[in-house]
């Protein structure tokens, strides 16, 4: 999923795809690509329904999307503590 993401983030920085489209092009940081994940996350999980056996999809899915972020952060923080 967070492929997604990172492909929002490219699309939003090619000025020639975001001219088409008549919308400004900006860089979006990593933080930001977080808060969006995040957002859409709670989003998600807020549609789905529990009585339809999804309780444990909802815990799944979320582990899994913190558990990437976590990775993603922590690789960032190592890169700029090692150089």
């Amino acid at each position: 999923m967070f492929f997604y993401f990172v492909e929002y983030k490219a699309l939003l920085a090619s000025s020639s795809l975001c001219h088409h489209y008549y919308i400004e092009p900006r860089k979006i940081n990593f933080f930001e690509l977080i808060y969006i994940a995040i957002i859409f996350w709670k989003n998600f999980i807020m549609r789905l329904d529990i009585a339809n056996n999804t309780f444990l999809y909802k815990i799944k899915f979320t582990l899994n999307m913190v558990g990437y972020i976590l990775d993603k952060v922590i690789k960032k923080i190592v890169k700029q503590i090692l150089g």
